[in-house]
């Protein structure tokens, strides 16, 4: 019969191996094919666990708490005993009940976790491409224009955004986000009233607005001025965003995976829309 597998999540603390760990609740339950052993034979069970999008989730939390990611890992089945009392016929009688946990070998001793270490789940991240969304193909010239110069740096911090993503490092993403967009998108300019004067906002750089209004039809000019105004109003939202939880000296609040993949992804479609005006 099968054997049925009970995995639950744990959080590891690195410093404390064989003793300190935080249960992240029920990670999944299988069952595995059945298994069969000749007498006195002996044979190696493969505990395979089904990984997708939302359990990937699960694990990447755990390394954003500064985590190694660990398992319990737990077996149940019945153990029958088969033999053959005549052509075609055979026996099962039913031996025992089978329940065991999955150990862990350290260098001094077992214990019944079993811990996925740094390198391990980078690997997994690789295999899995979990976060393949994240790749759009941009085109990226040799930067003859200095709005081309900024977008071609825009993107050299995405790129490390988006492994900070990738490897749950969530406050360094956010920080190579905030840096492309306040260093190489936007500029800081007196927001105007009816009244006067009113504080400062970000809106997009004069070099990279006027390269693109400079690259169109005579004829088109309006309504692309009026897409360089809208422009502006999405990087304004998100700059708002990204004072919530960075500053230039620092971190404010932490942010969480979902906080830094809508500044992501609203950050790569501007500077993707951009680079291909520049065609």
């Amino acid at each position: 019969p099968q054997i049925n597998f009970r995995v639950r999540l744990l959080g590891i603390f690195p410093q404390r191996l064989d003793s300190a760990y935080r249960d992240m609740g029920k990670l999944c339950e299988y069952e595995s094919a059945p298994l069969y052993l000749d007498k006195d034979s002996s044979t190696q069970i493969e505990c395979c666990i089904p990984i997708n999008a939302p359990r990937l989730e699960k694990i990447l939390d755990i390394r954003y708490e500064g985590l190694l990611v660990g398992f319990d890992i737990t077996c149940d089945g019945l153990l029958f005993s088969v033999s053959q009392t005549g052509q075609g016929v055979h026996d099962f009688r039913l031996q025992s009940k089978q329940h065991f946990r999955v150990h862990y070998t350290l260098p001094n001793e077992k214990i019944n976790r079993v811990i996925f270490r740094s390198e391990d789940f980078d690997r997994l991240l690789e295999e899995v491409k979990h976060y393949e969304l994240l790749s759009f193909e941009i085109p990226v010239r040799e930067a003859k224009s200095s709005a081309q110069k900024e977008l071609n740096e825009a993107l050299k911090l995405l790129s490390g955004a988006k492994e900070g993503l990738i490897h749950g490092n969530y406050e360094s993403a956010m920080l190579d986000i905030r840096n492309a967009v306040h260093n190489h998108l936007t500029r800081e300019v007196e927001r105007e009233t009816e009244g006067g004067k009113e504080g400062r906002e970000r809106v997009l750089k004069e070099d990279i607005e006027d390269f693109i209004l400079n690259n169109v039809p005579e004829k088109d000019k309006d309504t692309y001025k009026d897409v360089a105004k809208r422009l502006n109003n999405i990087l304004r939202g998100l700059t708002g965003i990204l004072s919530k939880f960075i500053h230039k000296d620092g971190i404010i609040v932490r942010p969480g995976r979902e906080d830094v993949e809508l500044c992501y992804f609203v950050t790569l479609s501007v500077v993707k829309y951009l680079s291909q005006q520049m065609y």
